[in-house]
C-alpha cells in the first residue's frame, strides 16, 4: 500500500453495516439503500480513482461505471462481511479489482 492509499482510506466516511445489508436485494428499498451508499461514498470513490490514475476524465468514467453497477445490482454488496473488517476496506479492494 502506498502512502496515498492510506490517506484515502482515512478520509472515507464511516458506514453502518445495517446500511450495507439494506442494499442487498433487488426491491425498491434495496435500491434506495444503495443510492444512499452511493451518495455517501461519491467523493471518496471518485478521489480514489483519481489518485490511482491521475486523469480526471478517466476517473469520472470509472466512477460512473461503478455507480451504474451499484445501482443495477447488489453484486458488489453481496460479499461484504463485517467479520472480515471494515466496509471501506472491502470497498477499496472491490474498486481496485
Amino acid at each position: 500500500m502506498n502512502p496515498n492509499d492510506k490517506d484515502l482510506l482515512h478520509s472515507w466516511v464511516m458506514t453502518t453495516w445495517s446500511g450495507v445489508f439494506k442494499g442487498r436485494g433487488e426491491d425498491d428499498a434495496a435500491r434506495r439503500a444503495r443510492n444512499v451508499l452511493l451518495v455517501r461514498y461519491h467523493e471518496a470513490v471518485y478521489h480514489y480513482f483519481l489518485a490511482k490514475i491521475r486523469d480526471p476524465n478517466a476517473a469520472h468514467e470509472l466512477y460512473s461505471n461503478f455507480a451504474v453497477k451499484l445501482m443495477e445490482t447488489d453484486r458488489i454488496l453481496k460479499n461484504a462481511d463485517p467479520t472480515r473488517g471494515r466496509f471501506r476496506h472491502y470497498l477499496k479492494a472491490a474498486l481496485h479489482h
